[in-house]
């Protein structure tokens, strides 16, 4: 591609489909990954009470059930 303007052929379009398919089931992946590994890990500090409300906000914000 020489320009931004320049029109995108059909071959080079369906690339980047399968390159940016492949790059979100990667990352979907690896996600599921990281959270099966870490919900088995245990809770090592509660912390203080500030920290908890912060926490329970913010957990309460991402709609997460802990």
């Amino acid at each position: 591609m020489e320009s931004v303007s320049e029109e995108i052929s059909e071959e080079v379009l369906q690339k980047m489909v399968e390159v940016s398919n492949d790059a979100f089931s990667q990352s979907i992946k690896k996600v599921k990954e990281w959270t099966n590994k870490i919900e088995k890990m245990p809770i090592q500090v509660k912390g203080g009470l500030v920290y908890q409300r912060y926490w329970n906000k913010q957990n309460k914000q991402a709609k997460l059930k802990l």
